[in-house]
């Protein structure tokens, strides 16, 4: 049975509050300047079909906000990922 990835991130141009928080944190305690970007990362071992596993991988992203992508979605440029 395969497993399947889900990665759901908010949409281009969307504030990342949370990531903003934290970069903030960063910033204050270690003095380092960092863009802090979240992304939910789901796993799926449930058999489903190609269009289940659709139906599936929207349902977990709110539309208006979020991108749900299987596998990874597309990331800007970066220098590291934690």
């Amino acid at each position: 049975m395969p497993i399947h990835r889900i990665e759901v991130a908010l949409n281009g141009g969307m504030f990342d509050a949370q990531g903003h928080i934290d970069a903030q944190r960063i910033k204050n305690s270690c003095g380092i300047e960092v863009i802090v970007e979240y992304r939910k990362i789901f796993t799926e071992d449930l058999d489903l079909s190609a269009d289940d596993l659709q139906r599936f991988c929207r349902a977990l992203a709110n539309p208006v906000t979020h991108t749900a992508t299987i596998g990874t979605a597309p990331a800007g440029n970066f220098d590291h990922a934690i």
